[in-house]
């Protein structure tokens, strides 16, 4: 019989004697933890990924009682995570880039582990974005006379640099 604690491989000998001749074997044991929570095993994830694009990595994870467990996403750090069965999608938050992570989390009715994905992402250069102009309608402008135009812009990435034509 085994203690709670006892589990792990081990060797024993066996012998068989009738008072005068004795057979001995050797035979190898390994003992699993009862109700113990699942385990993840080697995470195979690109973990070099590049902003706003999404990504899915198949989890796999052992439970040694064979008992039905389930995946899920504890927290978020720049990085949106979600389980679809054992398939992690993850995806940068909207124009982040640099260190992010989730904490995942695999449970049955004994408890559960969890493991922190740690990714890193690449900037992707985004096209600026006009945000408002004036005049908004097509102008109609007189001869020998002004018409002032304004631009607001915006680009995440880099300095804008705005500048106006004419008959191009």
């Amino acid at each position: 019989q085994t203690g709670y604690y006892d589990s792990g491989d081990y060797e024993f000998e066996i012998s068989v004697s009738d008072g005068k001749l004795t057979s001995k074997i050797k035979a190898e044991v390994e003992i699993n933890d009862m109700n113990q929570p699942p385990v993840f095993d080697v995470i195979n994830c690109n973990k070099g990924i590049l902003e706003d694009t999404e990504y899915i990595c198949e989890i796999i994870a052992s439970d040694f009682e064979d008992n039905v467990f389930s995946f899920s996403v504890v927290n978020e750090n720049n990085l949106h995570c979600s389980f679809e069965n054992n398939v992690l999608k993850y995806k940068s938050y909207q124009d982040y880039y640099g260190e992010a992570s989730c904490l995942i989390k695999i449970n049955d009715n004994y408890g559960y582990n969890e493991l922190l994905f740690n990714v890193t992402i690449e900037n992707v250069n985004d096209a600026p974005v006009i945000s408002s102009y004036v005049p908004v309608d097509n102008p109609r402008i007189l001869n020998n006379t002004n018409q002032r135009f304004i631009l607001n812009a915006l680009d995440i990435d880099s300095q804008l640099d705005i500048q106006w034509f004419i008959d191009n």
